[in-house]
């Protein structure tokens, strides 16, 4: 007698068993999700790190410990040209700056922007939208926590590259002034590289400011222990989101590592841009 199979209540032969799965076999696969080419990223190892300061603005006190895991940072900040690859690729709406008038013609289409600018940091670009373009990435907005230790080789270092405001006399950051050879807005990613930090990551001083994950409270390192988890906090009275590093409108003294400040997430501005995170492991 003919062996006989139970599937869902009824009796199957198990001749129909080997063509329903035969048929599966054959069937269509579904389309590989290819995540769009990575820019240079830099590696941070997991430790312990002081982060804040004792000395300045009550929103940066009091310097303490923190544990980081691994995670890998931009080694720039997103420029027009990478923002666009993703517009292109998923038809996102360009920063509201990319008007009709300022393209050119290209190979694939009209640039949103001038070519001389492709390699500016983006701007006017919203938290969300930052958000979104590290999705489509396959990364995410770095934490504060872990943005301050991209930049900062030192607890005793107030900048990325040291502790002087400048290195060796050589330009090391885009800030307010002409003395670094860009008086009105943010010069081409990596321009400065007496300024990079000692982990590699450029521009992490002035040029832009950048988004970060975090909701900004003011007393945002008070209320975190002494030694714990790099948190992120997740809500905030003043419905802001944090942003670092200082711009090229913002005097030296907001370049530092430590400087923490709140922008409402729904808004976008020519002195804020953001870079990508993703975790180490």
């Amino acid at each position: 007698m003919m062996t006989r199979y139970l599937a869902r209540g009824r009796l199957v032969r198990p001749g129909l068993i080997a063509g329903a799965l035969l048929l599966a076999s054959c069937a269509p696969k579904p389309p590989e999700t290819r995540l769009p080419a990575q820019p240079p990223m830099v590696y941070v190892p997991g430790g312990t790190y002081r982060v804040g300061r004792d000395d300045g603005p009550e929103n940066e006190r009091p310097s303490h410990l923190v544990q980081a895991r691994p995670f890998y940072i931009d080694k720039y900040e997103v420029t027009n040209r990478m923002y666009l690859a993703f517009i292109r690729a998923t038809g996102y709406p360009a920063p509201k700056t990319w008007l009709p008038d300022s393209t050119i013609l290209g190979k694939e289409g009209r640039f949103p922007f001038n070519e001389q600018d492709a390699d500016l940091p983006v701007t006017w670009v919203s938290w969300s939208d930052a958000v979104a373009y590290a999705r489509w990435r396959g990364c995410r907005l770095p934490t504060e926590v872990e943005w301050e230790v991209a930049a900062r080789c030192s607890s005793n270092f107030a900048y990325p590259w040291g502790d002087s405001a400048r290195a060796d006399g050589a330009p090391v950051a885009n800030i307010a002034g002409a003395e670094d050879g860009y008086d009105l807005g943010p010069a081409a990613a990596g321009s400065f590289p007496h300024g990079r930090s000692c982990r590699g990551a450029e521009d992490m001083a002035g040029n832009v400011w950048e988004w970060v994950y975090d909701w900004y409270l003011p007393a945002a390192w008070q209320r975190q222990a002494a030694l714990g988890p790099a948190t992120v906090m997740t809500d905030s009275l003043f419905g802001q989101r944090v942003i670092r590093g200082g711009s090229w409108f913002d005097p030296i003294s907001y370049a530092r590592t430590t400087t923490r400040a709140g922008f409402d997430p729904d808004y976008g501005s020519d002195i804020i841009g953001f870079r990508c995170a993703r975790d180490g492991e």
